[in-house]
Parts: C-alpha cells; structure tokens; sequence
C-alpha cells in the first residue's frame, strides 16, 4: 500500500473511532436522562441539541434569503443554538412535552431587532390526551400546529436542507405593523425589500411557528384531521406568540388521505386578524385589527419509499391590507427531494415558486424564485452536518433571471441527545 493511501486509511479510522467513542459516551449520558417506574405507567426523557449554523451570502447581506437576520453589515454570520427537551407519559393516553432554547433569536440573529443579542425561551410546552386509540386527540398549550407537510417536520435534525420553503420563510410587503395610507403607498414598498423593512414584512406562514391554543386532531383508517384554535395568525412572528389576549383568535385546519403507503394528499386552510395591536392607532376611522383577516387556502402531497421522499405544498394567501381597495393575493409552492444514497447519506433538492396577483391594477411585490441544493451526513447516532447551496432571484422590472440570482451557502453541524 502506498504511504499516502495509508495515510488516508488511518486518518479515516481515527475520525471512525473518535465518532463511535463519542457516541458510546452520549448514549451513557442518555440514559441518565431517562426514568421510568417499574410498571411502566410514567415515562419521562431528557433531551438536548446543539446547532451551530454559519451562512454566507454574496449580495453584501442586504436581504439574504428566508429568516436569516445578520449581524451589522457582513455578508457572513454564524448563529449558535441550545436546545432542551422533556417528554412525559403518564399511562397510554396522556403526554407532556417542553421544550427550551438559548440563541440569538428564533431565526438566526433576529434577536437583535428586539433589543437584545441573546434570547431565552420557552418555545413549546403542552398536554395531549388521546382516546379511541388515537381517533381523537386533544392537546393545549404552546405548540407548533398540527397541519400541513411542513410545519410538523421542520426540526432541523430531521430536514434534508438547512433553510425552510419559500412558502414559510419568504416576508411580502405585507406587514403587520405598519399601514399604508393608499393602494399606490402599499405597492410602492416592494421597492424596500431590504433591511430594515424586511423585519416587518410577514409571509404566507411563519416558521418555526409556535403560537398558544387548543388542537383536536386523530386519524382513523386512512383518513387524517386536525383542527387548532390559536391566539395569533399563521403568519405571526415570535414576538406575539406568547400574548394571551384572545379577542382576536385564529383558526387552522386540516384534512388528509392516505392514498396507499407511500402516498398522502391534504387539504390546509386557515383564516384570523393577522395585524399587531400596535397598528390599531393608524386604522381608519372606526376599524379595528379584527377587522383585517389572513385567509390561507393549500393542498400539500408527500411520497415515502425506500431511500426517496418528495414533499409538495400549493397555498393561495389573501390578506386585507388597510387603505387598499384589492386583498392583497399571492400563490406560493415548493417541490422538494431527499434520497439517502447511503444509510448516513444524503442530498436534497426544493424548488420554490412565489408569485403575486394585482392590486387595483398595481404590481405590489415582486415574483420570487429559489432552488436549493444540500448534501447531509449524519456521522453517528448523536451527530450530522447539513451543507445548503441556494440561488434566489426576484422581478422587479426586467423579469426572473436565474442566471444572475443571487449565491446563498449555508453550514450546519449538529449534536443531539
């Protein structure tokens, strides 16, 4: 065997064994984490995550794609994240579940737009209980809603890309603060897509999305269904999801068929007041923010087998924006792969597709394309990486030009108990 080569093979089972090592010592610890009494009646699991995520975008960070906020004016930032878990069950019906986070906001570096740099939280927390061997399910507390083929996988240990579809992540001129004095006011803000307008821009739903409420939800046979009462929008930002006024609820729901094993088709739909209460001072006179509703109406279809998983979703969003005579339309959808090639291997690939009707004969924001390309590796049972290469472009006066979009690349290793 030649040196080199030797070289090669030693580096690669020092990295085996380094790997393995580590995963015996997790596993160790893992199992401290867990208690159980004899009987089995009450169950209890600790869990813990470790993110760290580094992005670099070559259009100087003035608006990178999705819910990527940077730091200053670089065209590169790093975001870390820990995240802590408990699960509990107490017989065969009822479940517990928190869930802790420390970083620098929701999404990568938002924080800093709340006055802060770091931030602390209680994301999920919530009681389920189930009857009729899980026909019928009701759950209450602070929960990602259950609908959708996205919303309910968006855990980053288990997405194939690092970024989530254009559908969840993609800010429109809409906004939920501010208000527009006329239809030509409102159509001229898609010229201000940029920071700092960005963060008050709001897309068809927000993800992660962890607003307080009540979901019964089942399945039965080949037929699946939810229904969640909530105390904020689906395009509601962190910052509102832990206010418990409920004069202004919203509603989302689902419904779904399995077609046979490997397929699922669904119908989504959801409708609430989307404006903050801070806007209600420059409403017209005598509206309210109840007066203003978000309407999301999606169709969503998933495949699984063997190595191949593909997920589609379809959502047509109108909102009723304040001094603008049309709502305010758009259709966004996204297709997305994952084939794991090797039992710790993977790439995906998600097209996304955002486009917007008219308002009194106005364009109002500007078409939007995405492809994303990510290669994982999961190197243990407690350790992966992800790597995410995106090109983004939008329309604004001479049409999409994918061949000068913009460059996005994204980096994401993790470490999970």
């Amino acid at each position: 065997m030649k040196l080199p080569k030797l070289f090669t093979l030693i580096f690669l089972c020092s990295g085996l064994q380094a790997v393995d090592s580590l995963d015996r010592q997790l596993d160790a610890l893992k199992n401290h984490l867990i208690y159980e009494t004899g009987d089995g009646f009450f169950y209890v699991e600790g869990g813990a995550q470790l993110d760290w995520t580094g992005y670099y975008t070559d259009n100087d960070n003035s608006n990178p794609p999705g819910f990527f906020f940077p730091h200053d004016a670089k065209n590169y930032d790093w975001s870390p994240r820990l995240t802590l878990t408990l699960d509990a069950f107490l017989g065969e019906h009822l479940y517990g579940f928190v869930k802790f986070r420390f970083d620098d906001g929701v999404h990568p570096g938002v924080a800093k737009f709340y006055g802060d740099t770091r931030s602390a939280r209680w994301d999920e927390f919530f009681l389920r209980a189930s009857f009729l061997e899980g026909t019928l399910q009701v759950q209450a507390g602070q929960f990602v809603p259950i609908m959708g083929n996205f919303l309910n996988r968006q855990d980053n240990w288990d997405m194939g890309l690092v970024s989530y579809p254009m559908l969840y992540e993609q800010v429109t001129t809409v906004s939920d603060a501010l208000v527009p004095a006329s239809s030509a006011d409102f159509a001229a803000w898609r010229n201000n897509s940029d920071f700092p307008y960005k963060v008050f821009g709001l897309p068809a739903y927000w993800a992660q999305l962890y607003t307080r409420g009540v979901s019964v939800f089942g399945q039965k046979g080949d037929w699946d269904y939810s229904l969640n009462f909530t105390n904020r929008a689906p395009s509601s930002r962190g910052a509102t999801w832990n206010d418990n006024d409920w004069s202004d609820p919203s509603w989302m729901g689902s419904l779904g068929y399995r077609i046979n094993p490997s397929w699922r088709i669904g119908l989504t739909g959801a409708f609430g007041p989307y404006l903050q209460d801070l806007a209600e001072p420059s409403l017209p006179m005598g509206k309210e923010v109840g007066n203003y509703m978000q309407r999301n109406l999606g169709i969503d279809l998933s495949y699984k087998h063997r190595h191949w998983q593909v997920w589609a979703e379809l959502v047509h969003t109108s909102y009723e924006v304040p001094n603008v005579g049309d709502d305010a339309e758009f259709w966004s959808y996204f297709i997305e792969a994952r084939y794991d090639f090797q039992p710790q291997w993977w790439v995906s690939a998600r097209w996304n597709h955002q486009i917007y009707e008219e308002i009194d004969g106005m364009e109002w924001d500007n078409e939007h394309i995405r492809i994303d390309l990510g290669l994982g590796h999961r190197l243990g049972r407690h350790t992966q990486i992800k790597l995410q290469y995106s090109w983004q472009d939008e329309d604004e006066t001479s049409g999409v030009d994918l061949m000068n979009a913009e460059h996005f690349v994204a980096l994401e290793a993790s470490l999970k108990l």
